[in-house]
């Protein structure tokens, strides 16, 4: 387990003109043993493509992304990589 205090989080490769390949919000949530889970993070608004999403550092050994909101349109959410940040 590390102590991270973020992640990267990126949704469409860099020079891509797909700005809808974004959660419409998100939580984060971190776990040590993957059955007790703390939100982290939380956002009622879509990210930039290539995101930082930070949090007060906290010990860890698994990241849980879940979108919580409803795209209007044919639009999907991917994730092309993501990266922890560690303080």
């Amino acid at each position: 387990m590390v102590s991270i205090n973020g992640i990267n989080l990126i949704t469409a490769p860099a020079g891509s003109n797909d700005i809808t390949d974004v959660p419409t919000s998100y939580t984060v949530q971190v776990s040590t043993d993957a059955n007790t889970w703390t939100m982290v993070a939380n956002s009622a608004t879509p990210p930039d493509p290539q995101a930082m999403i930070t949090w007060t550092a906290t010990t860890a050994r698994y990241v849980l992304i879940t979108q919580t909101g409803v795209s209007v349109g044919a639009y999907w959410w991917s994730i092309h990589e993501v990266s922890p940040t560690c303080p």
